[in-house]
Parts: structure tokens; sequence; C-alpha cells
């Protein structure tokens, strides 16, 4: 905390209690992963920058259920938060791309370069064009210039029906639990915590009693205790949220297979 203070370096990442210790006048971003529960740590976090009249940024990373959240904290601050989208992956590229040839076009309208260094001298006698090696030395500093890896192969899971008749793919409740099925997965951001939340609004569950957690593409699985999923006997349960409502149901568990599955707890 010391070094970060006397600007040794330039980022610091730190929890909430840590955040209330930082003193930095001219600290000029701040990043919230999460939102935390209380709005008045929201204040005191983005507090750290934007002091004595300078100017500064708070960004929060916010996704499902946090947008009520979100909500809250404009409400007590009585501000309007402007919403973003994350950049993609070719977006963030292409504005590299951006930066880098405006240095480019600098340094060639200034004519502050050497056109003969030994580097290029060697690859031109070695049979290289000088268009391939503009190009490649483009591609080392903009970035990218592995070859992408192979994709990982996706491990073959013996299946279980669900409630409505779908294929899941799971391994067998612990005693005393059951595996219910939330209808949103990875793609939509989802995360452990989020579920937890989702199950407590459907069931009236505690959240510590939540046991394994498995996130899957297009749809999620929790093992709760069986004396809570009495309700879904009777059909799904659906929570609203700020996406639109999302289902809670029973999944069956008529299998003798146990596969071996990456748990988040």
């Amino acid at each position: 905390m010391d070094k970060f203070k006397k600007a040794e370096f330039e980022f610091l990442v730190a929890t909430d209690v840590a955040a209330r210790g930082i003193d930095v006048d001219d600290l000029e971003l701040v990043v919230n992963y999460d939102l935390p529960y209380d709005a008045e740590d929201y204040v005191h976090r983005i507090g750290r920058t934007g002091r004595a009249g300078r100017r500064g940024m708070a960004v929060t990373f916010v996704s499902g259920r946090d947008m009520y959240k979100l909500q809250f904290i404009e409400r007590f601050t009585r501000t309007k938060i402007r919403r973003g989208t994350i950049p993609t992956v070719s977006e963030v590229e292409e504005k590299r791309g951006d930066v880098m040839l405006e240095k480019l076009r600098e340094v060639l309208n200034l004519g502050k370069f050497q056109r003969g260094t030994s580097l290029t001298e060697r690859l031109l006698e070695e049979g290289f064009s000088s268009t391939d090696i503009a190009a490649a030395a483009l591609q080392s500093l903009i970035g990218g210039g592995d070859l992408p890896p192979e994709p990982e192969p996706v491990p073959q899971k013996k299946s279980m029906p669900s409630a409505d008749g779908g294929p899941v793919r799971l391994r067998p409740a612990a005693r005393g639990m059951q595996w219910v099925r939330i209808d949103v997965g990875r793609e939509s951001r989802i995360n452990p915590r989020e579920v937890v939340f989702l199950l407590e609004e459907a069931l009236g569950l505690p959240g510590r009693s939540v046991g394994i957690i498995d996130l899957a593409r297009g749809e999620s699985f929790a093992q709760v205790p069986q004396q809570f999923t009495d309700i879904l006997r009777q059909g799904a349960r659906s929570v609203d949220t700020q996406g639109g409502p999302v289902s809670v149901s029973l999944v069956r568990e008529d299998y003798d297979s146990k596969p071996k599955k990456k748990k988040f707890k």
C-alpha cells in the first residue's frame, strides 16, 4: 500500500477493507470487479478517485442479478450511472491497431527513422520482402503473433433426464440433496453467487445450504436439500430478473452412472 501511494507501481488490487485505507490524491481510475452489498461501501470505493477538484473515473462490471443493486446505488447516490458494454476481442485488437497506426504515421511524417538498420538488412538478405517484414513487425507489436491454441477435447459424459425430458450431464446428488435446474447458463455470465440468490428467491432456502453448483451452456444446476424441493414437484418456479424471468425446476435422478465433473462451490 505504501509503495502504491509513492507511485512506485501503477495498479493496486484491494478488498473493500483495504480500499478504505487508500489515501491518494491523484488516483485516476477505480475498477469495481463486482458490486458491494452496501451502497456506502460503493461510495467509499469510488471516493478514492477524482479528489481535490481533479477528474476521475470509476468503472464497474455488472451482469445478471447485480443490475438491481446498481439501480439501488443510483438512488442512494442520486446519480445516473452511464451504461456501456464490454468490448469484444476484435474491437480491442482494432483499437490497438488504430493506436499503433497513428504512432507510425507520426514517425513517418516526421522522418525520424533509420532506413537501413542492421536488423532489416539481415532479414532482406535472408529473402524476406520489405512488405512481409513490415507486416510481421506490426503483428508482433500489436499482438496476436502467436498461433491460436488448439481447443481442448470435450470430455464425453453420460446423461440423465431432466424434469422436462431434456438431457443433462450430472453426477449423483449427495445424500439428502437433489439437483435443480436453472434455465440460464455461462453465456449469460451467471456466477455461483447469482445462482444461490436465484434459489433463495425461488425456494426460500438459506444460501449456505446450497451444495455443488454446475454452470453449463444455456442452463445451470445446483444441489439443494430435499426439504426445499417439494414446491417444485407441482411445477417450475419463476424468478423475475432484469433480463427476464428465470425458471427453476427439478431434475430427476434416475441414473446409476457417476462421471467426473468440475465443481463450483
